[in-house]
């Protein structure tokens, strides 16, 4: 039996049928790509060439694999052969001049293929450039037994080139930037904002920072606890840095507050919790602001029903637009509205992921990642809203 003759050109047609996903796939993935260039703001800054940058994959919060490359004499530089797959993050990191930069998470939209991105870096310095605080809240609660305080700082540096300290942190290996007193038996449960884990030393009753502070600035924010054993206690509030303004809020459950350096409290409302609220400011570095809390319950309580969300709501009230009068006067920018509802389910999780933790439903790894993500993902839409 003869078989039917194929012709050249259907014979050709099957052939690049069968080929052609394999081809195209691989042509389509050869043709992702991330490009940009690193940028030096500092006037007559130096070069910008020949640093070495790594691309880190992230699927979710897990990171997934790395990438290599360097920038050229313009501080230029590509990564190619990306996947598009929606689910996975990449995101641009890098050391100059002692500082670390990252630059912000970036994923492709269906039928994108390419992204271009800028990451901006100064030259560095040891010398300090006159840093300041120029917004400070301490926030107090009550937790059985404990004073639970919260710490959020709002630090500028004036100048045009990133502070990367000079006082040696052996443990570290890195070097002191930033210095904050803690009271004395303090315990410290959480850090928040740029503050990371890695970067930290306590030693003697400090908290040391040793990340860079850039132009700009940067926001921190720490949670601790310190116990009291009579109805009158008071707190020792260090001014680390010369300050602008403080705030001391303390949740009021029918107290006195009183402190020579700051004002009368006012009485107010936060998240339909009462509270008192003391202000004070044009504090020099190593100032110690003396609050005495009097009228203080003597017996063990579980505290109010209406809880603070911890640092969450710290950040909420300062810069994603929670009704707060006198925090909102200092914010320094407007919340743009298409961002709202993301950030306040963000921090409605993060509010139910602390009372989940505090009734054991979560061990602590698992609530340290997930508050870790939910809090970064906080900050990333807090800095396009700006």
């Amino acid at each position: 039996m003869k078989m039917p003759k194929i012709g050249f050109g259907l014979l050709l047609s099957v052939i690049l049928l069968t080929f052609m996903p394999v081809t195209v796939l691989a042509q389509t993935q050869n043709q992702v790509i991330i490009q940009g260039q690193v940028v030096n703001k500092t006037p007559n800054g130096k070069s910008v060439a020949d640093i070495s940058l790594e691309l880190k994959t992230f699927s979710g919060d897990q990171e997934k694999g790395t990438a290599s490359a360097k920038t050229d004499a313009l501080g230029k530089f590509q990564f190619t052969g990306l996947s598009t797959e929606p689910s996975l993050s990449y995101q641009v990191s890098f050391t100059y001049q002692e500082a670390d930069y990252t630059s912000d998470k970036v994923t492709f939209a269906p039928g994108e293929t390419s992204k271009v991105i800028q990451v901006v870096v100064w030259d560095a310095t040891d010398t300090d450039p006159g840093i300041k605080i120029s917004t400070a809240h301490v926030v107090v609660q009550f937790k059985g037994d404990d004073l639970e305080i919260t710490e959020y700082y709002k630090i500028e540096n004036p100048g045009d080139k990133t502070y990367v300290g000079s006082k040696p942190v052996p443990k570290l290996d890195k070097k002191e930037t930033l210095r904050f007193y803690l009271p004395a038996g303090a315990q410290i449960h959480q850090y928040a904002l740029s503050l990371m884990e890695c970067c930290i030393s306590l030693e003697n009753g400090a908290l040391i920072d040793t990340m860079a502070v850039p132009p700009g600035g940067r926001e921190i924010a720490f949670i601790y606890s310190t116990k009291f054993s009579s109805p009158n206690h008071t707190i020792p509030i260090a001014a680390s840095l010369p300050t602008d303004q403080l705030s001391l809020v303390v949740e009021d459950k029918g107290i006195q507050v009183s402190s020579p350096q700051l004002s009368t409290p006012q009485r107010s409302k936060m998240e339909n919790l009462p509270v008192l609220i003391l202000n004070g400011g044009n504090l020099k570095k190593g100032e110690i602001i003396q609050a005495t809390l009097t009228g203080l319950p003597t017996t063990t309580s579980t505290g109010s029903n209406v809880r603070f969300a911890g640092i969450a709501l710290i950040v909420a009230a300062l810069g994603f637009g929670v009704s707060y009068p006198i925090l909102r006067r200092k914010r320094a920018a407007p919340v743009k509205v298409s961002h709202e509802e993301d950030k306040g389910q963000l921090l409605e999780e993060v509010a139910r992921l602390d009372d989940s933790f505090e009734s054991g439903l979560i061990n602590e790894e698992e609530y340290k990642r997930l508050r870790a993500s939910k809090m970064a993902r906080l900050v990333a839409l807090s800095r396009r809203s700006q």
